[in-house]
């Protein structure tokens, strides 16, 4: 399979805390912020 930037972007989705939301519990991203805003959103790295 040929992996590019979507193909990443898509597995990389919510495997990582938000640093903004870790700074100051908020993200000028909300709801359509690439990174987790808490454990319950984490998923694992494919």
């Amino acid at each position: 399979m040929f992996w590019n930037k979507s193909n990443k972007k898509e597995r990389e989705y919510k495997t990582e805390l938000c640093p903004y939301y870790l700074g100051a519990n908020s993200c000028v991203n909300g709801e359509s912020c690439e990174f987790a805003h808490g454990g319950h959103e984490l998923r694992d790295k494919k």
